[in-house]
């Protein structure tokens, strides 16, 4: 990740621009999602069907 700007604000907050490449943007919505689920921003509501249909067609099988 390249931070470039960072300027700190009166308030103490962080004001910044930032390039990240491919994998580093992964990573970085991966972890902001878990974070967001962790701490009651995000609610997850999926069936345990669906998620197993997911888990099939990731390992390339196909559903008949």
């Amino acid at each position: 990740m390249i931070i470039q700007n960072c300027v700190k604000n009166e308030d103490g907050s962080l004001d910044f621009d930032f390039h990240v490449d491919v994998d580093e943007a992964a990573f970085l919505m991966d972890h902001a999602v878990k974070n967001l689920i962790h701490h009651g921003v995000l609610a997850v509501q999926i069936q345990e069907a669906e998620q197993q249909y997911a888990l099939f067609k990731a390992e390339g099988k196909e559903a008949s």
